[in-house]
């Protein structure tokens, strides 16, 4: 470009007028075409969108939001989450914190509907079980754990929901068919701890509930079991969240060995003074009555307002033999059996 002295005077005011703010961009533009210059443009600044959370993110943050009490920014972030993916276990989660928060409808309606119609989630389907059974429609909860079990053949709910038809057949008062469907479920998935530690509870089960004198044989054949689990994992829970060390001394109660007994109830108390394991009321319950502490059993049993009779405890749970006919634990039963009930009416059901 050939650069005359009217040129160099035109581009100088462009310049300067741009930068003084006098002319928008498109006059900029015209001006400097028009002195010979290029035109020169600047990108406007933009901010890319985050990313919107997937399903595992919205239910680590209902998991999260969970463990600080926010329930309700927990369940609109599970609602999200199934909303993005219906088969994402999230929707297992969803269906268990409605019926805690006894929103029993919305819980039976959005595991009625996975029964029903689907899509395929197991999680879901195991879940829903679980009210089912609580709210004692038991025929209609071991019919779904039978089907759960071929639905998820080789994977882990083929292990769990064995283990769930474990804990209907116990308490319907079958505690060999509850043995064996617990052998079911570690067959099934033979490196599930809580399976594992399912079976020797059921095992220490059937053997206490056998008469005075009789042969505790499956005691003790749970009980190098335990040991064993206990020596790989301290931290091993059964089924019903019951830690293992529990299971073991009342194992070791029962053989008649009160100082093995103490030293893993011991054990127990020193790794939740670590925040190893919360203290949950059922739990609780099972431990000071199993280690030889009725008087603070009976204690917790009159402030606590209800606790699932399905699971722990139930009639033929025998971890709390030492309560039964109390007039403290009695109540309790009752307290928790009138819940199920009012649970009952509100989904048009008949009382238990």
């Amino acid at each position: 470009m050939r650069l005359t002295a009217s040129s160099i005077v035109s581009a100088a005011a462009v310049l300067l007028a741009g930068l003084a703010g006098f002319v928008g961009r498109e006059a900029w533009a015209q001006a400097a075409a028009s002195a010979g210059m290029a035109p020169t443009t600047t990108a406007p600044t933009t901010t890319a969108p985050a990313p919107a959370p997937t399903p595992d993110q919205l239910m680590a943050t209902a998991q999260q939001l969970l463990r600080t009490g926010d329930r309700a920014g927990a369940i609109a972030s599970l609602r999200s989450a199934v909303a993005l993916d219906p088969t994402h276990g999230s929707a297992g989660l969803l269906i268990t914190t409605l019926h805690q928060d006894d929103r029993i409808e919305e819980a039976y309606a959005i595991g009625d509907r996975y029964r029903r119609e689907g899509p395929r989630n197991p999680r879901a389907l195991f879940r829903f079980g679980w009210v089912l059974a609580f709210t004692g429609e038991i025929a209609r909860a071991e019919a779904l754990y039978r089907d759960l079990v071929v639905l998820d053949q080789g994977g882990i709910y083929e292990a769990w929901g064995n283990g769930e038809l474990s804990y209907l057949a116990r308490a319907r008062g079958e505690p060999a068919l509850a043995v064996e469907h617990m052998r079911r479920a570690v067959a099934a998935k033979p490196d599930d701890v809580v399976s594992r530690v399912g079976l020797a509870q059921m095992m220490i089960n059937a053997g206490a509930g056998a008469n005075a004198g009789a042969d505790l044989s499956a005691v003790r054949e749970a009980v190098p079991l335990l040991e064993a689990e206990l020596a790989k994992n301290p931290a091993a829970v059964g089924y019903g969240g019951m830690p293992a060390p529990i299971v073991l001394g009342w194992a070791y109660r029962l053989l008649g060995d009160d100082a093995a007994a103490a030293k893993w109830f011991a054990t127990l108390e020193a790794a939740r003074a670590a925040g190893a394991w919360a203290r949950e009321p059922a739990r609780e319950l099972a431990f000071l009555a199993v280690s030889g502490r009725r008087d603070e059993a009976l204690q917790l049993a009159a402030r606590t307002p209800h606790i699932l009779l399905y699971g722990a405890p139930d009639p033929h749970d025998r971890m709390f033999d030492s309560l039964v006919g109390a007039p403290e634990y009695e109540a309790l039963l009752q307290r928790s059996r009138s819940k199920v009930d009012a649970e009952r009416k509100r989904l048009g059901w008949g009382a238990l």
